[in-house]
């Protein structure tokens, strides 16, 4: 999907390792679900700059310690 500005959007079903991501996340919290299938989808496509949309603030948060850029949907 096109968004403004030459941006797409995609959509990936993705179920990550959870044994591999950080320490930090707990995989029965569904934030930090999110959070490693960011990390993961970032890893698996290192040419593309994953980005986390969400208006929960401390989910948007929690994405940028871990080096995940995360924005309002309302900043698309």
């Amino acid at each position: 999907m096109k968004l403004s500005n030459n941006r797409l959007f995609r959509e990936l079903p993705l179920t990550p390792d959870m044994s591999a991501m950080p320490e930090s996340l707990d995989p029965a919290h569904p934030d930090d679900r999110i959070l490693a299938t960011a990390v993961a989808l970032s890893a698996r496509h290192i040419s593309s700059r994953v980005v986390l949309v969400t208006r929960d603030r401390n989910l948007q948060n929690k994405a940028r310690m871990l080096a995940i850029p995360a924005v309002d949907v309302s900043e698309l």
